[in-house]
């Protein structure tokens, strides 16, 4: 019998990339493409078990024809492990190495360049806010300085991707949260890349449901004149 299903994630519907589909007991199985998707021949009255990190394992009879198979997140699991660049790694081996700015933390920051929006909002980074000339980004340190003449840029990654040591033209109302990388525990798995620090950055995605708009607005107040009111 052919199966042909979707894996979604319980609450907001958003397929589920990479999830594990294996006939129960055997190890024939598996695994969901870039739209939650999979095709698996399995005998009469198998059981199907879906898994993947940090969701709940489920299991669900198979069926003829088009199933949708929704997991669960395990908030449990999400508190013990913590995705790093390539890899998975124990939180407790990240407490107090990683540092992760949401959106909401840096929208009252009016300023264009990235860089200049983590000033003041994770403990152990610095920012040097530059000449303030337009298009001048602003200088981060987050691990101070490993050589006399060395640079102390730390590395961006975008979106799993390496940027290099710049967030170049990266719009910071896309960003949906940075996380700041600080010592050898979490850099590690960049290499000498990452000897200064990392800043992993996240940016937003669309989702399924209704359609949302946000903006920001900001205004520059110049040459008021008192008024004296009689």
């Amino acid at each position: 019998m052919k199966v042909q299903g979707t894996v979604i994630d319980g609450m907001t519907n958003d397929p589920i990339i990479g999830a594990n589909v294996v006939v129960k007991g055997t190890l024939n199985g598996t695994s969901t493409d870039f739209d939650g998707n999979f095709d698996l021949e399995v005998p009469e009255g198998a059981v199907l078990e879906i898994s993947y990190i940090g969701y709940l394992k489920s299991e669900v009879k198979a069926q003829s024809g088009k199933m949708t198979i929704k997991i669960k997140e395990d908030t449990q699991a999400l508190d013990e492990v913590v995705v790093v660049g390539y890899g998975v790694q124990k939180k407790e081996s990240l407490t107090g190495a990683m540092q992760i700015v949401n959106s909401e933390k840096l929208t009252d920051a009016t300023t264009p360049a990235v860089e200049n929006m983590l000033s003041g909002k994770a403990p152990g980074v610095y920012v040097n806010a530059g000449s303030g000339q337009p298009g001048n980004a602003g200088k981060i340190v987050i691990r101070g300085k490993s050589t006399v003449n060395g640079s102390t840029n730390p590395l961006w990654v975008i979106d799993g991707v390496i940027v290099g040591s710049s967030a170049y033209d990266l719009n910071p109302a896309d960003i949906e949260s940075m996380s700041i990388l600080k010592d050898a525990a979490s850099t590690a798995i960049y290499g000498s890349q990452g000897a200064n620090g990392v800043i992993v950055v996240t940016t937003k995605r669309q989702r399924q449901g209704k359609r949302r708009s946000t903006f920001q607005p900001s205004w520059v107040l110049r040459n008021l004149v008192p008024v004296t009111l009689r």
